[in-house]
């Protein structure tokens, strides 16, 4: 395999989960070398910004249009494009509507239009939608950033699971694979990602087990709370990105759109409470006080919070709210829960206000992906005295129906979390 080197207790096999992959035949030692792969074994492409995998989408294309002639024919024939939802048919995509996916298919589907173009004039011959969407998939499911942007041997192989076997380094030319841990003979995995949402977007499944993942994640457009307050544009909302209350959407194309995000547990729900209490506030006299603040161009997010927590309560003062921002703040570290505690002590009222506009902005989220039974009734016959209820078969699993379903039932299970929560808000918020 052009170089590539792998350890003799390592082997391909039929006899996985998914038909195909790797095993070891013995059992490994912690930080024991199991795969070499070279740069040359490796099919490298420069690395596109953004979501796209237009350039390394186009070497597959040309490779696989040489057939026997490529020298890449053999790694090639074990990639298998994954059933991303960019690759559905319209009937199909829109099974994602009011989910997290849902404009971000749609742009993709977009992009891959306005991409394909500029792939068929690089190539001088047409390429259809389905071939270069398919390409995008293998990329997306099988490329990492090594060399750029690379396929690399033995790593496209490992099926998923919830732990990693095997850890993957660059190493000057070459991408080295090592034990992460000692196991027993068996099958080797790798996580791919640790959210529904990516596992669905770039992978096409979802896991057997449906239970949240660590990073499982639904957002609340800052422009529903907008609307929530009845403010239809506010220049508080960008002051809110600053003080690290809410984020851009980490999608391309939704750069413009500010979110916050809902985890597991309601963590977010302080981030949510105070981009709803900003907003509701008067404005008017708010960036008055904000314009008075000790804020300079270069302060950081914790500064900022301080600043905008101070200015929207009514007896703010900046510094009874800057100590509180550096001590929770900083590494990483979330200061609104403690600086909204500040905040529902100086004014219950407000606070009690913001809670209930972040309680109806989840509910118009959880709304937006209620689904009907997940056995839908089909038909309903009625006899002399008896009702005969046809029921409808459940969706096959891998389908698109199946994942969509899926996706609805983690966002609505993330969204019930925090509406329990918020049904008794604790002394200080997630």
């Amino acid at each position: 395999m052009r170089g590539a080197m792998w350890s003799p207790k390592v082997t391909y096999s039929t006899r996985c989960i998914a038909g195909f992959g790797l095993i070891a035949t013995k059992p490994l030692t912690k930080g024991e070398v199991l795969f070499v792969a070279p740069k040359s074994a490796c099919l490298v492409s420069r690395k596109d910004r953004g979501d796209t995998q237009r350039r390394a989408a186009t070497k597959l294309i040309k490779e696989a249009r040489k057939k026997s002639r490529s020298r890449w024919r053999p790694f090639l024939r074990t990639l298998k494009p994954a059933p991303c939802p960019w690759t559905w048919n319209a009937k199909d995509r829109a099974l994602l509507q009011g989910t997290e996916l849902e404009a971000v298919v749609q742009l993709k589907v977009a992009r891959l239009d306005a991409e394909r173009r500029l792939v068929e004039e690089v190539l001088k011959e047409r390429v259809s939608r389905r071939t270069y969407a398919h390409a995008c998939a293998i990329v997306a499911s099988h490329a990492n950033p090594w060399f750029g942007r690379s396929l690399t041997p033995f790593n496209c192989t490992l099926n998923y699971a919830k732990e990693d076997h095997i850890t993957f380094e660059e190493d000057e030319d070459m991408v080295v694979g090592r034990a992460r841990f000692d196991t027993h003979a068996g099958e080797l995995f790798q996580t791919y990602a640790w959210a529904h949402t990516d596992l669905i977007y770039r992978y096409g499944f979802v896991p057997e087990s449906d239970e949240l993942l660590p990073e499982d994640v639904v957002s609340i457009a800052i422009n529903d709370v907008m609307a929530a307050c009845d403010c239809e544009d506010s220049p508080v909302s960008r002051l809110l990105l600053l003080a690290n209350a809410c984020d851009e959407a980490p999608y391309d194309g939704l750069d413009d759109v500010l979110t916050c995000e809902i985890g597991v547990g309601g963590e977010g729900l302080g981030r949510l409470v105070a981009c709803c209490f900003a907003l509701n506030a008067n404005h008017i006299a708010l960036i008055p006080k904000l314009k008075r603040s000790p804020c300079s161009g270069d302060a950081d997010s914790d500064a900022w919070a301080a600043c905008l927590a101070a200015a929207m309560v009514d007896g703010g003062v900046h510094d009874e709210m800057k100590p509180i921002a550096l001590e929770y703040g900083g590494d990483d570290r979330d200061p609104w829960p403690r600086l909204l505690a500040k905040c529902q002590e100086l004014d219950g009222q407000c606070f009690d206000d913001a809670v209930d506009i972040a309680r109806i902005c989840l509910e118009n989220r959880r709304n937006a992906v209620s689904d009907q039974p997940l056995r839908d009734v089909l038909a309903l016959q009625e006899g002399e005295d008896e009702v005969v209820v046809q029921i409808a078969p459940p969706a096959l699993p891998g389908s698109p129906l199946y994942l969509a379903r899926r996706l609805k039932s983690v966002e609505r299970r993330l969204l019930d979390g925090a509406l329990a929560v918020l049904a008794r808000p604790p002394a200080v918020l997630p």
